[in-house]
């Protein structure tokens, strides 16, 4: 065999396998094979992109989330406004095409609340929904109307003082759909046969208000007010229930004005009034009236007005912020109202004096069945001669006395004096304080003609005090002590038409007394 065969044979022996045992075989991993090697590189993989889902949750109050996705506004849909202008409610949200957005964003919120806080909606909602582009959505505001033309009081009652009394004050707060709030009301009483110089009393009153007076930045509101009243004092005797009404006089006056005022917002939930008000005043005031105490002192009346004409001329500035999730039955957030009224002869005015007036309502959420528990406070302070009317009222505190209707008053009740002190012989004061607790349980929400009803229990403290009573003290301090208890209990009904109470106040209001 020639050489070259030799080699060949030993070069190809050389390349086998020194054992014959087989190589054992992996079980295939895939079912698709693997791609070949390639010495090519391969291109970049594309980034994924995440694409907004086609409905996201509704907006909510947020915690503040650095890491949340934002989306950037393409359009802003308004649904449900039938009677409301688009534009309205545009502006209060205060978001534009071109904004930056997040679902839990602050600035959403607040913007409910303002929207709430006009009165004209029963709820706000909002939703994002997908754009023509990535990152980009569409930001949708659902509102649910409220009848624009409500009832905001009905004057209803009778008294020893007074036979019968009536009236009713309506406001179409949505006029043309722009937001324009225009109101009217009046309340009629008859004479009391039984008190001498009693006269028929009857008040009027017209009340406008633009919000946009100069854009975004300023409002306008105006009032019209008319009054024929005939106040009662006590001459003589003491009577707990205040039915000796043939030992009280009247005294007989007329009004006649308004006022102008202005008002902006400060921030978002804040909001600042400056009013002018001016007012004629004609007092027949009678001759040498005279107090008879039991203990056989006499004290000559003090009417607080000037006989015949006289002119009140006031500047008030008010501070109001706002956060209640709901203006007609809130279960979280707050109201606080600061006013300042000034009088002087530099502006025309016959009285001089200084009033301020601080309000506060708190609100709390319970943790079971949504019940709300409310903290109710009020304090005012009057410094120098105010008229008659402009004076704090009883009625006004406590919810066991007929409140005034439109400035007038319709009885002679003193309050209940549950803790036997001198409260009893106060009436028209210029110190007053009230503190109350109110507890509240939800019987029904969202109905088309009663939007929401609750069952509610109130208690609370007043107080009533003169100048005199802060440099004279002719009794122990128990006594001296002006101070009584108010409460209520009652449903509060949330409807179509305006907000009414049925209450225990109310029905105790009409029993003459």
């Amino acid at each position: 065999m020639p050489r070259w065969w030799v080699l060949t044979a030993l070069m190809l022996l050389g390349r086998l396998p020194a054992a014959a045992a087989p190589t054992p075989v992996e079980p295939p991993r895939s079912k698709v094979s693997r791609p070949k090697a390639s010495r090519a590189k391969a291109p970049p993989a594309r980034p994924v992109t995440k694409r907004p889902v086609r409905r996201l949750p509704r907006l909510v109050p947020p915690a503040a989330n650095k890491d949340e996705v934002r989306y950037v506004v393409e359009a802003i849909r308004v649904r449900g406004n039938k009677a409301t202008r688009r534009q309205v409610i545009l502006r209060k949200l205060r978001i534009k095409p071109g904004d930056t957005i997040t679902p839990t964003d602050k600035r959403v919120e607040t913007a409910r609340l303002e929207l709430l806080s006009m009165g004209l909606f029963r709820g706000v909602s909002f939703s994002l929904s997908r754009g023509s582009k990535p990152g980009r959505v569409i930001l949708t505001v659902r509102v649910r109307e409220r009848g624009t033309i409500v009832i905001q009081a009905l004057h209803l009652g009778y008294s020893n003082a007074t036979p019968f009394w009536g009236g009713i004050d309506m406001a179409e707060n949505n006029f043309l759909g722009r937001g324009l709030h225009l109101s009217g009301a009046f309340v009629v009483g008859a004479a009391s046969k039984n008190i001498g110089g009693s006269r028929l009393q009857h008040a009027e009153r017209l009340r406008f208000s633009y919000p946009r007076l100069f854009g975004n930045l300023v409002g306008l509101s105006a009032t019209l007010l008319h009054n024929e009243a005939s106040d009662y004092f006590r001459l003589r005797g003491r009577n707990p229930d205040g039915a000796d009404v043939e030992n009280f006089a009247a005294v007989v006056y007329q009004r006649a004005g308004g006022t102008l005022g202005i008002f902006s917002p400060i921030g978002r939930l804040n909001h600042v009034y400056v009013d002018y008000r001016l007012e004629w005043i004609n007092a027949n005031l009678p001759v040498a009236a005279v107090r008879d105490y039991p203990d056989g002192r006499r004290e000559r009346l003090r009417f607080d007005l000037r006989p015949d004409e006289s002119f009140l001329s006031t500047l008030t500035v008010t501070f109001v912020r706002d956060t209640r999730n709901d203006p007609s039955m809130p279960s979280s957030g707050m109201r606080l109202e600061i006013a300042g009224e000034l009088a002087t002869t530099y502006i025309g005015s016959d009285y001089q004096f200084a009033k301020l007036q601080v309000s506060f309502q708190k609100y709390w959420l319970l943790p079971w069945k949504r019940h709300v528990v409310a903290l109710h406070l009020f304090g005012g302070l009057i410094i120098g001669e105010t008229p008659l009317f402009n004076k704090f009222f009883i009625g006004d505190l406590s919810e066991l006395v007929p409140s005034r209707a439109l400035g007038l008053n319709f009885s002679t009740r003193p309050t209940r004096n549950l803790f036997t002190n001198s409260i009893l012989e106060k009436r028209y004061e210029t110190v007053a304080g009230r503190g109350a607790v109110s507890y509240h349980i939800p019987l029904s929400r969202g109905g088309r003609v009663v939007y929401g009803s609750d069952f509610y229990l109130s208690v609370g403290i007043i107080t009533m005090l003169s100048n005199r009573d802060f440099r004279i003290r002719d009794q122990g301090l128990r006594t001296a002590v002006p101070i009584d208890m108010t409460l209520d209990v009652g449903f509060r009904l949330d409807t179509y038409v305006g907000v009414f109470k049925l209450s225990f106040g109310n029905a105790f209001g009409w029993i003459p007394r």
